[in-house]
């Protein structure tokens, strides 16, 4: 069942068959694509500072419970995140990436196509990660590894 999510904006861009759960909240400047989910109490585009970025979650996005995604940040075709997602502003993800749950990424980064955080990963502000690469949970990683 999808539910109306609130709108706190005007120039919001919503896609074909998208499903939102409860409590869903959209800032100004999100585009979403067509089949996104996002599941219960998510917030997406939360602003921060003077940025004023477009947030993009691609085609076939999934994102869990209670997640937030700030503004400025792109997530890529068929990518997911676990349930209490943290992504700073201004992230960079790639198509068919996985972001495990109570993960932390800290903004200004970016991360690959096909890369996979496991459960409890912390990624530091300004990092960048290759494609394919798998962390493992509990780890934090440092400015880069390309």
């Amino acid at each position: 069942m999808s539910h109306q999510p609130e709108y706190r904006g005007e120039n919001i861009t919503v896609g074909k068959n998208v499903t939102f759960g409860s409590g869903v909240v959209l800032y100004e400047g999100v585009r979403l694509g067509d089949g996104v989910v996002i599941e219960d109490h998510c917030v997406i585009g939360r602003p921060f500072g003077e940025l004023e970025s477009e947030t993009i979650l691609a085609q076939g996005v999934h994102i869990r419970s209670h997640s937030v995604v700030y503004q400025g940040s792109q997530l890529g075709a068929r990518t997911s995140t676990g349930h209490h997602v943290t992504i700073r502003e201004n992230s960079k993800i790639g198509r068919g990436c996985n972001v495990g749950s109570y993960s932390d990424l800290q903004g200004d980064l970016t991360i690959g196509d096909y890369c996979r955080l496991h459960s409890d990963v912390h990624i530091c502000k300004e990092a960048k990660l290759a494609d394919f690469v798998f962390i493992y949970p509990r780890v934090t990683r440092p400015l880069s590894t390309q």
